[in-house]
């Protein structure tokens, strides 16, 4: 009687611990903050995969500004309005249609397919990540990412670790790196 329900309770309370396949259950509020930094990472790589294509599609390019009251001519690419422009672009829901979001070896990434998935859901976190990344640290990213016009791919390689940890605080670093790498096979 009492014995086989208390052996009932303890085997139902080591299933909530773990998961039926004998796997530890992340707690739920580590799960927000893997999502919270998956979706940074993805959001950060958009931001250089979109810097990359604008530079291509500028290659060129000058536009004019003005600095101390004299107008001067400058290539697009190394203006801080294509770095604003860049960031404009992004945070539209539109550039996260093909996003999915997968769950592997205890990380998440979300992760750009060739076709449209069309998650409200995936969508929304993203272009809502863009926006808090925006709105709480527009002066560090538009910093990061005009330090390194020169050279965008390397914005593609190093801005999740640097923006996601360092200026948004939302991954330690091992994080930031699991969710920016391709998930495996």
């Amino acid at each position: 009687g009492r014995v086989a329900c208390l052996v009932a309770i303890i085997a139902a309370a080591c299933l909530l611990l773990e998961g039926v396949d004998g796997k530890k259950k992340v707690p739920k509020s580590d799960y927000k903050k893997m999502v919270k930094c998956a979706a940074c990472v993805g959001v950060v790589k958009e931001m250089g995969d979109t810097m990359v294509k604008e530079w291509s599609d500028h290659e060129g390019v000058t536009i004019l500004i003005e600095k101390r009251k004299k107008k001067q001519k400058v290539l697009y690419v190394e203006s801080e309005l294509a770095v604003h422009e860049v960031l404009d672009k992004v945070c539209d829901e539109s550039h996260y249609e093909n996003y999915n979001m997968s769950g592997t070896g205890g990380v998440i990434r979300f992760t750009k397919g060739s076709k449209a998935i069309n998650s409200k859901d995936h969508k929304k976190k993203l272009a809502g990540m863009c926006q808090h990344m925006i709105a709480d640290h527009e002066k560090e990213v538009v910093d990061f990412l005009y330090s390194h016009r020169a050279t965008p791919m390397d914005v593609v390689e190093n801005a999740p670790v640097q923006l996601c940890t360092k200026v948004a605080d939302l991954c330690t670093e091992d994080q930031a790196i699991a969710a920016a790498a391709a998930p495996p096979p």
